[in-house]
């Protein structure tokens, strides 16, 4: 009897492990089931106040400002897209990313049958992007349609990725990233290339020949993409992509219809964020002059004063219903300093460094609300005076990106 009295408090507390363990288990299944519900039910909410409002019950249609021009759109298919959307989230997969103190992404995958529907690149991945505050309020959403560059189907995006692209950090996923709204309308684009954002491209009407090519009934489209290389040059693209007339409805993805998810009513709060951006560079290739010979003792300290490039912008957003989304970017120019600066070559022989700052090309796409990537670019001239009469110049291109939200 003895020998079995241990035996048997050794049972109980296994026993009773197993009974606290079990039911913890059952506790943990019931309180990430009841937060899944609680996202699905926001979602779901959010997702139908996108819809499209205020449809005129004979001839489904409503309007919507474009350029600051009342567009009539219909508004049957963009809404029945939205409830596709809806029935096609997969939440039991779905995952958050930290973007930084004030925003969280909520990513949830979106089930192959929405893609063969749409007939949709069948090895492309598609996620809905929502944008959360840290109250967990969602403030936007698009759908993300990933193309991958070397044509391999995947399961999902790698880790961190959408949390990368909004910090400008390196990229695993190469290819093209099409932004959609909750609709299918085509947004903007992100191309990627060994990492880095090689391309960004927008849809939006653009002047032909100094005239806007837009009337009351129809307007032209145009994808205006930008081309980003290592040296920081880049060049600009308009392609013509399509025209829309009054009431358009498309219901394919990468619509062009212009819609107004997420927008209408009058109560509007507008608001400004200042963006600051500092950047160095410590060297320039080919800075150093050139015709005399290296002093016999060896080369000699080589020291060009560093260039700080000062970058600010304004980004106006408004808000509506709750939906909050860009109205415009005040780009200020890039500013240097010094703009005049000694140096001492490899020679050991001084002289004065003068710069000059050409060709300013700033510019700005909207990404998911309410972030914008803001671009400044310009090129500078430095002409160099070496104390020995010596006179050379140098030319080189500086560009710098910042997504703000």
């Amino acid at each position: 009897m003895r020998l079995l009295k241990p035996f048997l408090n050794l049972f109980f507390l296994f026993t009773l492990a197993i009974v606290f363990t079990s039911c913890h288990k059952e506790y943990l299944v019931h309180e990430e089931k009841s937060l899944q519900a609680d996202v699905l039910e926001k979602v779901n909410v959010w997702l139908d106040k996108q819809k499209l409002g205020s449809i005129d019950a004979k001839a489904g249609i409503t309007t919507t400002k474009v350029n600051g021009t009342n567009t009539k759109v219909s508004g049957t298919n963009k809404n029945a897209n939205i409830e596709l959307l809806k029935q096609n989230l997969d939440f039991s997969t779905a995952k958050t990313e930290h973007r930084d103190k004030n925003f969280d992404f909520l990513i949830v995958p979106i089930k192959e049958e929405l893609k063969t529907k749409k007939n949709l690149n069948k090895n492309s991945t598609l996620n809905m992007l929502f944008v959360m505050d840290k109250a967990g309020s969602i403030i936007s959403g698009n759908i993300v349609y990933f193309l991958p560059a070397d044509g391999k189907k995947r399961d999902a995006l790698s880790p961190h990725t959408i949390q990368n692209i909004f910090n400008n950090k390196p990229v695993s996923d190469n290819g093209m990233f099409k932004f959609l709204s909750v609709s299918g309308t085509w947004i903007y684009q992100l191309e990627y290339k060994n990492g880095k954002l090689y391309s960004n491209g927008i849809i939006k009407t653009n002047k032909v020949n100094g005239a806007q090519k837009t009337n009351s009934s129809c307007i032209d489209w145009y994808l205006v993409t930008t081309y980003n290389y290592a040296n920081g040059s880049s060049y600009q693209t308009s392609e013509y992509v399509g025209t829309t007339c009054d009431g358009c409805d498309n219901l394919n993805y990468e619509s062009l219809c212009p819609g107004s998810d997420g927008g209408g009513g009058s109560d509007i709060q507008k608001s400004s964020e200042v963006v600051i951006e500092e950047s160095y560079e410590t060297s320039i290739d080919n800075e150093e002059g050139s015709g005399i010979s290296a002093p016999p003792g060896g080369a000699a300290a080589r020291y060009y004063q560093p260039i700080k490039y000062s970058h600010y912008a304004t980004v106006h957003r408004s808000t509506v219903l709750g939906y909050t989304y860009v109205e415009g970017v005040t780009i200020d120019p890039t500013t240097a300093d010094p703009m005049q600066s000694q140096f001492i070559d490899s020679y050991g022989i001084s002289g004065t460094r003068k710069l000059t700052i050409l060709n300013h090309n700033n510019s700005w796409i909207p990404l998911v609300p309410p972030f914008v990537l803001i671009t400044w670019e310009c090129s500078l001239y430095g002409l160099y005076l070496s104390i020995d009469g010596r006179v050379w110049s140098h030319y080189w291109n500086h560009s710098h990106m910042r997504v703000a939200g």
